[in-house]
């Protein structure tokens, strides 16, 4: 009974922690306004929806007994990671050159 008390204890407390969803929905909120907070929690949801089905289907066993397939999803994600940080550093870059060409 001492053990379920601690894991309801602990389980509601990491249910009530915000986590990276959250910073990055409270990101683009603030800076894209309504509108891109909406389309993060959507985003969001989605791919969490979509992960919730792989799992129910047991498509994460599939890929663990393919290693080159999960090889493969584990570089694309990675491939895919660099070039959304590409994107916001040549973004990022070209903001500060239109605000130091405006002064």
């Amino acid at each position: 009974m001492e053990n379920y008390l601690l894991f309801i204890l602990t389980a509601m407390l990491i249910i009530i922690m915000p986590g990276p969803g959250f910073a990055l929905v409270t990101k683009n909120t603030i800076s894209h306004g309504k509108n891109g907070g909406i389309k993060t929690v959507l985003g969001t949801i989605s791919g969490m929806m979509i992960h919730t089905i792989m799992a129910t289907l047991g498509l994460s066993a599939i890929l663990m007994k393919f290693a080159m397939l999960f090889t493969f999803i584990k570089y694309a994600g990675a491939f895919y990671l660099i070039y959304l940080a590409v994107k916001s550093i040549k973004s990022a870059l070209h903001k500060k050159e239109d605000m130091s060409g405006s002064v």
